[in-house]
C-alpha cells in the first residue's frame, strides 16, 4: 500500500489497528487454552516417580514450534506482519510468497540460505534484529526514509528486509513491491549491496556481519518451512548460558613444591546464587592441575565457596563473588584462587641442654658452650614412624643444617641456618614445617660437649580443616659434657725430679683443684660454682698426683698446693691454671708449660767444736764422716785451726769446692791428711742441672737423720773417737749446734736423743672420727746404749689446749719397754682413741718420754706442740648428696613406678669399717615467712618411703648410691622431693645431711592431671533425610515456573510492543 495511508500509534495504518486488537484477543484466548493444557500436563508430571530423569532445560531448538501471526505492517507499497514462534519473534525470509497460517510447524536447526556463506550473518541478523536478544538500535538507521523517527514497526520492517536479502542473496527479492526511492534508501542504509557490489560498507548488513563473533553460542537460530506455497521463516531459541572456571594455586609454592602430601586435586567448591551460600546452583571439583569448571549456568552473580579442601590444604572459607555473562567464561577471583597449605608453626627446632643440669636450665658447664652445635634436618614426604622407614622412602625433599645460639636453641630460621635451601615459610613469611617427617640429628657438638647421635623423628601430619596445625614442639637434646682429668708432677726443687732428698717425702703433698670456669661444674655428682674447690689430690712416692681421668668437666681450673710433703717447705700456695679441653689427662698449664710443681727441701746446718777433754784444747784438722741414715750419702767435714766446723755458707762457702775433702777418705777407712782442707765445706744433695757448685743461700744438709763419725788422724791419735748415731735436721735455716765434741782418754757416751712421726691407722696424719681409732707414733732414737733397758712412754695432748686427753677418767697413754741392739734405731708405740668424741678440727699431739734402767731415769724428751710431725688431725665424716632420676634428670613426671637415685659423696670415714647409709624421701613444704620445711613422703600403707645401703669404704672418701622406688600415683600435684641421708655406725649417728633447701638433693615432680571428657556432639542429620519431600516440592516449583515462563513467552512480543510504545 502507498505510504500516504496515515499511521496509528503502533506505526500501523489506522484501518489495521482494529484488526490488530481483534487478533490480540484471539491470541489471548488461545493462550488460556494452552495454559489449561499445560496445567493438566503438570499434574501428570507430578505423578511421575521422583527418580525419573527429565529433559535438560538448556536443550537445543525444539523439533516443532507453534506459530502465531499478528497484524500486518505496511511500508512503501509492501507489507509484512508480526509473527512469533513459541513466543520468539519470527521473520519472513521470502517476501514473494504468502504469509503462512498460524499453527504448528516443524523446524530445521541449520540455516540454509541460497548462499551458504551467509548462514552465520543470517544467524547474527536474527540476534541483532528487532525482537532479538541482541537488538541494538545503533546498528540500524536512526530515521525513516522521510526523516521521521524510527519506531518498533519500522525496525521490524528493516529486519524483514535484511534477513530476506541474506536468505535469498537478492536485494530485489528483499525489496519486492517497494518504490525505487525506498529501494535505493534500503540498499544504502540496510542492505549495503546493489547489483552484486558493495555500495556502503557502513550499512546495517556489514555491522551485523562484523558482530557475528559476539553472538553467544546459546543463541540458536532455525528455519521454519511452512509449506511449498508459503514463506520460509526464521526464529530462534535463546537460553542465555555462561561458564564458571576456577584455578587453584598454593599461596606458598616453595612449601608445597615436590611434596606428594599436597595436591590441588579433589577440592570441592559449591556455587551458590546467594551470598549466604544457602541456595546451591552447582558444584565444581578440581583436577590434578587445580582446575575446575561449571558449564552452562544462567548469567548472573554467583558466590563460590570451598566445601572440602584437597589433601594437605586448609579449608578456604572465603566467599568469592563471580559475575557470569552470556556465552562467557567467568574466572573465580579473577585469576587464581589461593589455597593455604597446612603447616606447623615452629620457632625452636631443637633445644640443647646439659645432661646433668637437666632441661630446665639453659646454661653449660664450665667453659663449655651450648652455642655452635649443628643439627642436620632432613625432610621426607610422608608420615613415618622411624628414621629407618623415612630413609628407606628415598631421597629427602630438603636438607638443612642449623646452628644453636648461646642458650642451646636451634631455630628454624635463616639466621640460624648454616647450609641448605631457604626455610619453609607460609604466605605471611613465617617459618613453618611443611607436611612430612623430619629427621633431626646433631652432627657437630658445641665446644666442650660430646655429640648426641640420636636421630629424633618429628611428624607433621595433616588433620582437620585448619591451615595452621598445632605448633611443633622443640626436640630436647641432652648433651654429655666432655670430661677429662688433671695429672701433675711434684719435684724436688734441687733434683728437679720426682726424687726426694734425704728423709723428705714427696708423697702426701696435697693439692686443691678450684673451679675458675665461666659457669658451674658438676664433679662427683655435686655442683660447684666458680671459685669453689671441686677436688683434692695427693702425690704418691714419686711425686705424681692425678684425678680420675674423667672427673672434671670441660673448663678451667686452678691447681694449688695446700700442704707440702714431709720435709719440704711450704712458702705459700703454688698455683697453676689448667684448661681441661678433652677426654683423658691434661698435664699442661694454659701457657703450654708442664704441670710441674717444685718444693724446696728443709735444709739446715751442723756445727760443733772439736776439743780434747783433758785440757779442752781445740783439735784442728780432724775429719768427720757425716752420713745420711736414709740415703747413705756421706761427706767429709774438717775442723779448722780453732777446732770448729760449721756447714753454713757464711763459714765455708758452698761455692768453693764443696765436698772437696771426700777424696781424702781411702777405701780402707784411713785418711790421706794431705788432701784435707778445712776451707772446703760440705753439701748434701745434687747441685742442680747446669750448676757446678751449691747455692750459698741454703743449708748444707737436707731434712734427714745423720750419723757423725770421727775419723782417725794424727790430731786425735790415742783419744777416744766420737760417734754420734743420729742427728736430725728438721728445721729450715736452723743450725744444729752439737756443742763441743771432746775426746777423752776413757770411753764415754753422749746423751740419747729421740725423734717422732705420728700417724693414724689409715697411714696418714688425718684420722677419721670413729669410736675406735689407733694412733701410732714411730720413734727414732740415737745414742742409746745397746743391751740397756729403756722405757718409752707416749701420752696424747690436745694441741689447742695443751692438756692431756682422758678417757673414762684415765689419761690416754701407752708404754713400751725395749732393749736396743744398736745405738740407733726405731720403735713404734700406739694409743687407741675415740676420735668421734672430739670436735671437728681437733688435733692430737704425741708427747714422748724415754727412761733408762730399772729406775727409769728420764734420758730424753720429745714434747713439742708445734711439731707437725708428731701431730694427727681429726676429720669428722661429711656427707654431700645429689638426688636425680636414674638418667640424671632433676625434673620428672610422676607416672607409675618411679625411681630416684641419691648419689652420696662421703669424706672422713674409716676404711674397712662397716657403716649403714639410710635415706628417706621428703616432700618440701613452704611455711609462712618463706621458710621451707619437709615432711616424709608416705606410701599407700602410710609408711615413709625409705632406702638403705651398707657401706664398707676402702678409702676415707668416696661415693655411694641410695635408690628410692615408689608409686608415682602417691603424688597428686606438682611437688619437690628432697632426700635426707643419715650415716650410722651400729646404732650411733655418725653424720647426716638433712637440708630441705639444698638444690642438689632436690628434684621437681610434675603431675599430669586428667582432662574432663569432652561433651558429645548432638547427632547430625543423615544423608538422604527428607529427600523425597524436598524433591516433590522442587517438582511443583519447577512446574509452576514452567507455566509462568510459557505464559510469559506467549505474551512477550505483543506486551513488549505495547510497553515500548
Amino acid at each position: 500500500m502507498p505510504n500516504s495511508v496515515p499511521d496509528g500509534p503502533l506505526g500501523l495504518p489506522l484501518p489495521d489497528q482494529v484488526a490488530f486488537e481483534a487478533r490480540r484477543r484471539r491470541m489471548r484466548r488461545r493462550q488460556r487454552a494452552w495454559l489449561s493444557a499445560l496445567l493438566a500436563l503438570l499434574m501428570v508430571l507430578m505423578a511421575v516417580p521422583v527418580g525419573l530423569s527429565l529433559a535438560p532445560r538448556n536443550a537445543l531448538a525444539a523439533s516443532a514450534v507453534h506459530l502465531t501471526v499478528g497484524d500486518y505492517i505496511y511500508y512503501d507499497g509492501a507489507r509484512t506482519c508480526y509473527m512469533e514462534a513459541d513466543g520468539s519473534v519470527a521473520y519472513c525470509m521470502d517476501p514473494q510468497l504468502p504469509t503462512p497460517a498460524p499453527g504448528t510447524y516443524r523446524t530445521v536447526e541449520e540455516l540454509a540460505p541460497a548462499n551458504p556463506a551467509n548462514a552465520s550473518t543470517l544467524r547474527a541478523a536474527a540476534w541483532y534484529s528487532f525482537g532479538g536478544p541482541g537488538f541494538d538500535a545503533a546498528m540500524w538507521p536512526d530515521k525513516w526514509l522521510d526523516g521521521t523517527p524510527m519506531n518498533d514497526g519500522r525496525y521490524v520492517v528493516l529486519g524483514h528486509l535484511l534477513v530476506s536479502q541474506l536468505f535469498t542473496s537478492s536485494e530485489k527479492h528483499a525489496t519486492a513491491g517497494c518504490g525505487q526511492e525506498f529501494v535505493a534508501w534500503a540498499k544504502q542504509e540496510v542492505l549495503g549491496w546493489d547489483r552484486g557490489e558493495v555500495i556502503n560498507p557502513d550499512a546495517t548488513r556489514f555491522k551485523v556481519e562484523a558482530g557475528r563473533g559476539k553472538v553467544p553460542a546459546s543463541f540458536k537460530a532455525f528455519q521454519i518451512p511452512t509449506g511449498t506455497g508459503t514463506q520460509t521463516l526464521i526464529s530462534f531459541t535463546y537460553n542465555p548460558l555462561g561458564h564458571i572456571q576456577l584455578q587453584k594455586a598454593s599461596n606458598a609454592p616453595a612449601l608445597t613444591r615436590g611434596n606428594g602430601m599436597y595436591s590441588l586435586e579433589g577440592a570441592r567448591y559449591g556455587v551458590f546464587s546467594d551470598n549466604a551460600c544457602r541456595a546451591k546452583a552447582g558444584e565444581m571439583v578440581t583436577d590434578r592441575n587445580g582446575c575446575a569448571q561449571l558449564r552452562d549456568v544462567v548469567p548472573g552473580r554467583y558466590y563460590v565457596r570451598e566445601l572440602a579442601a584437597p589433601p594437605g590444604y586448609g579449608l578456604d572459607e572465603t566467599v568469592y563473588p563471580v559475575d557470569v555473562a552470556d556465552g562467557a567464561t567467568a574466572s573465580v577471583n579473577g585469576a587464581a584462587v589461593p589455597e593455604t597449605p597446612q603447616a606447623s608453626p615452629v620457632e625452636v627446632l631443637a633445644q640443647k641442654h646439659d645432661l646433668q643440669f637437666g632441661r630446665g636450665e639453659q646454661s653449660p658447664q664450665g667453659d663449655a658452650s651450648l652455642a655452635g652445635a649443628q643439627f642436620t634436618v632432613r625432610h621426607f614426604a610422608g608420615i613415618y614412624g622411624s628414621a629407618q622407614a623415612a630413609e628407606g622412602s628415598g631421597r629427602p625433599l630438603a636438607t638443612w643444617v642449623f646452628s644453636t645460639d648461646e642458650s642451646g636453641v636451634a631455630r628454624f630460621a635463616e639466621e640460624c641456618k648454616v647450609s641448605g635451601p631457604d626455610v619453609y615459610r607460609d604466605a605471611g613469611g613465617t617459618g613453618v614445617l611443611a607436611l612430612g617427617t623430619y629427621l633431626v640429628q646433631e652432627t657437630q657438638a658445641p665446644a666442650g660437649y660430646e655429640a648426641n647421635d640420636e636421630v629424633f623423628v618429628i611428624q607433621v601430619a595433616p588433620g582437620g580443616t585448619a591451615a595452621v596445625l598445632p605448633e611443633t614442639a622443640a626436640v630436647a637434646v641432652a648433651e654429655p659434657v666432655v670430661r677429662g682429668g688433671i695429672s701433675l708432677q711434684k719435684v724436688d726443687a734441687e733434683t728437679e725430679e720426682g726424687l726426694a732428698l734425704g728423709r723428705a717425702q714427696l708423697e702426701g703433698t696435697q693439692f686443691e683443684i678450684r673451679n675458675v670456669s665461666a659457669c658451674d661444674v658438676v664433679v662427683a655428682g655435686q655442683r660447684f660454682a666458680p671459685g669453689q674447690v671441686v677436688a683434692t689430690i695427693a702425690c704418691d712416692a714419686h711425686g705424681r698426683a692425678a684425678t680420675a681421668e674423667d672427673l672434671l668437666p670441660f673448663g678451667t681450673y686452678e691447681v694449688a698446693e695446700t700442704q707440702p710433703g714431709l720435709g719440704y717447705l711450704f712458702g705459700g700456695a703454688q698455683t697453676k691454671t689448667v684448661a681441661v679441653r678433652q677426654a683423658g689427662f691434661t698435664n699442661l698449664d694454659v701457657a703450654g708449660g708442664p704441670l710441674l710443681f717444685e718444693n724446696q727441701t728443709v735444709r739446715g746446718n751442723l756445727s760443733f767444736v772439736k776439743a780434747r777433754e783433758a785440757d779442752m784444747g781445740r783439735l784442728a784438722g780432724v775429719p768427720f764422716l757425716i752420713t745420711s741414715l736414709t740415703t747413705g750419702e756421706a761427706h767429709v767435714a774438717v775442723t779448722d785451726e780453732n777446732g770448729q766446723f760449721n756447714s753454713a755458707d757464711n763459714w765455708n762457702s758452698h761455692q768453693f769446692e764443696p765436698n772437696g775433702n771426700d777424696g781424702a777418705l781411702r777405701e780402707d777407712g784411713t785418711v790421706d791428711e794431705s788432701l784435707l782442707d778445712a776451707a772446703r765445706g760440705i753439701w748434701f744433695g745434687a747441685f742442680g742441672e747446669g750448676r757446678l757448685c751449691a747455692p750459698n743461700s741454703r743449708g748444707a744438709l737436707p731434712f734427714d737423720r745423720y750419723s757423725i763419725e770421727e775419723l782417725p788422724v794424727a790430731a786425735n791419735q790415742g783419744l777416744q773417737l766420737i760417734s754420734i748415731p743420729s742427728v736430725s735436721v728438721t728445721r729450715d735455716g736452723v743450725a744444729v749446734d752439737l756443742g763441743t765434741l771432746d775426746d777423752s782418754d776413757a770411753p764415754g757416751h753422749p746423751e740419747p736423743e729421740i725423734f717422732t712421726q705420728a700417724r693414724a691407722d689409715n697411714g696418714t696424719a688425718v684420722a677419721p672420727a670413729a669410736e675406735s681409732v689407733v694412733l701410732t707414733d714411730r720413734v727414732s732414737y740415737g745414742r742409746l746404749q745397746p743391751g740397756e733397758s729403756y722405757l718409752l712412754t707416749a701420752q696424747l695432748v690436745d694441741r689447742k689446749t695443751g692438756e692431756f686427753l682422758y678417757q673414762d677418767g684415765e689419761a690416754l697413754a701407752s708404754q713400751l719397754r725395749f732393749v736396743p741392739e744398736a745405738e740407733s734405731g726405731e720403735v713404734e708405740i700406739s694409743v687407741p682413741l675415740n676420735t668421734a668424741a672430739l670436735e671437728e678440727g681437733a688435733e692430737v699431739v704425741f708427747y714422748e718420754t724415754l727412761a733408762k734402767g730399772e729406775e727409769d731415769e728420764v734420758v730424753a724428751l720429745h714434747q713439742d706442740l708445734s711439731n707437725s710431725f708428731q701431730t694427727v688431725a681429726v676429720a669428722h665424716p661429711l656427707l654431700r648428696t645429689t638426688l636425680a632420676t636414674a638418667d640424671g634428670q632433676k625434673t620428672f613426671e610422676a607416672q607409675g613406678s618411679c625411681t630416684l637415685v641419691d648419689t652420696v659423696e662421703y669424706e672422713g670415714l674409716e676404711p674397712g669399717r662397716s657403716y649403714w647409709l639410710q635415706g628417706r624421701l621428703m616432700r618440701t613444704v613452704a611455711a609462712q615467712g618463706g621458710a621451707v620445711t619437709a615432711q616424709p613422703l608416705l606410701d599407700a600403707a602410710g609408711n615413709p618411703v625409705e632406702a638403705q645401703v651398707q657401706l664398707v669404704p676402702e678409702r676415707s672418701g668416696g661415693t655411694a648410691l641410695v635408690e628410692f622406688s615408689f608409686d608415682g600415683e602417691l603424688l597428686q600435684e606438682d611437688s619437690q622431693l628432697v632426700a635426707f641421708e643419715q650415716l650410722l655406725q651400729g646404732d650411733a649417728l655418725v653424720a647426716a645431711h638433712e637440708d630441705a633447701e639444698d638444690a642438689n638433693q632436690t628434684v621437681s615432680v610434675t603431675v599430669e592431671r586428667p582432662q574432663p571428657p569432652a561433651e558429645k556432639a548432638s547427632p547430625l542429620p543423615k544423608t538422604g533425610d527428607g529427600v523425597l519431600p524436598f524433591a516433590l516440592a522442587a517438582a511443583v516449583a519447577a512446574g509452576a515456573a514452567g507455566l509462568a515462563v510459557f505464559a510469559c513467552r506467549g505474551r512477550r512480543a505483543s506486551e513488549h510492543f505495547r510497553k515500548r510504545l
